[in-house]
């Protein structure tokens, strides 16, 4: 069955760069807003009457055609449709209706930045050459208004202030496919399994359950030990099993020292006395300071815990959990497919955009590298 996917943002966040990278991985069309108003804004005065009868007329136009695709198409849009708008609110109905039309699944997207990055990426040259809005003011009156998006399991808000496109397409397609084929057909499920695992850890859950005491900035519990204990819970394992550390990640720009975070690491052990592991603690702020020392090859600072963990070398292994709610908060920036369904999958994007000189070699090796599922 085809999908429609429906990505809202505000000009110049990377909608297009981000759709097109879902439709490789999707093999989807991809309906740009711009190639829907391109006429009205050659043929009329933006925001005439006129333009927005032109604009209506190539819509129609495009979603005749569209409806004569086959059943199993998937066709990705990009708009920017704010809830303070009529006409918003009007072209989003005619998404919506379409949707009915082809009884596909509307899956919908918002896309977030951050102000100071969205200013950044709203001039660049990519957007000068294909002549699109380059007004850094934009984002200034914008900076309040909220984008319309549907609620519910076929919705997702995600911030992509810290994310490359690669890395926000990646999760996107993840999080589409999850919800609508495999094992884990709805990302609700996922979370609510991963969740089950968790609780019933005895480690992991006396980690979380004394959360505050552990009063680090941007804190996530992240690495082997999510990974082994699901794993270890497929295989009918005891959740303890092969369990070799726990690994705490928190963002402090405010204190790039050794000792500070070392500090940090000692004071969070105390108190833990009753689990017997060791737990580390590493401020993602200042990895680039010792880096290329250890590896070799430099990296730009992270930008938060967030963007650090988006960069971790599996896809099973880019998932973090924290409290969150009346639950389980959990980042998972490539879905949680491969983790529960225990494929092993090298984060691409990782090796190929790191790894330099004699490491190219490897990158270009793992990049190409096939997925291996645990048996």
């Amino acid at each position: 069955m085809g999908k429609l996917i429906h990505i809202n943002g505000a000009p110049g966040v990377g909608k297009l760069t981000i759709a097109r990278q879902m439709a490789i991985r999707l093999n989807a069309r991809v309906l740009d807003n711009h190639a829907i108003y391109n006429v009205a804004f050659a043929l009329t005065e933006f925001r005439s009457p006129g333009f927005y009868d032109a604009v209506r007329a190539s819509r129609a136009a495009a979603f005749q055609q569209l409806l004569r695709l086959p059943d199993n198409e998937t066709v990705i849009f990009t708009d920017a449709y704010f809830d303070d708008s009529k006409w918003g609110w009007e072209s989003w109905g005619t998404i919506e209706h379409l949707a009915d039309q082809r009884r596909w699944p509307f899956f919908s997207v918002a896309l977030v930045c951050e102000a100071a990055e969205h200013r950044r990426r709203i001039v660049s040259a990519e957007r000068a050459e294909r002549g699109k809005l380059q007004d850094a003011s934009y984002v200034d009156r914008t900076v309040t208004r909220r984008l319309i998006e549907r609620t519910g399991d076929l919705s997702k808000r995600l911030d992509i202030t810290h994310l490359s496109a690669d890395t926000a397409a990646s999760f996107l397609a993840d999080w589409v496919e999850a919800t609508t084929s495999g094992p884990h057909r709805n990302v609700a499920a996922a979370d609510s399994r991963l969740s089950s695992i968790v609780t019933a850890s005895p480690v992991l859950s006396t980690i979380l359950g004394r959360w505050d005491a552990i009063a680090l900035p941007d804190c996530w519990l992240s690495g082997s030990a999510i990974a082994q204990t699901a794993w270890n819970a497929a295989f009918g394992l005891s959740p303890e099993y092969g369990l070799a550390d726990i690994d705490l990640v928190y963002f402090d720009d405010a204190d790039l020292s050794e000792e500070g975070e070392v500090k940090q690491a000692t004071r969070i052990r105390t108190l833990f006395p009753d689990v017997p592991l060791w737990i580390d603690a590493k401020n993602e702020a200042r990895v680039h300071l010792w880096y290329e020392a250890k590896f070799g090859y430099p990296i730009p600072p992270y930008q938060s815990s967030e963007h650090a963990i988006s960069t971790f070398p599996t896809t099973a292994g880019a998932v973090a959990i924290r409290p969150g709610g009346a639950g389980l908060s959990i980042f998972a920036p490539f879905g949680l497919s491969d983790l529960l369904s225990c494929t092993v999958r090298p984060n691409k994007a990782h090796y190929a955009s790191h790894l330099r000189g004699e490491g190219r070699a490897l990158a270009e090796l793992l990049a190409g590298a096939d997925d291996h599922r645990l048996a």
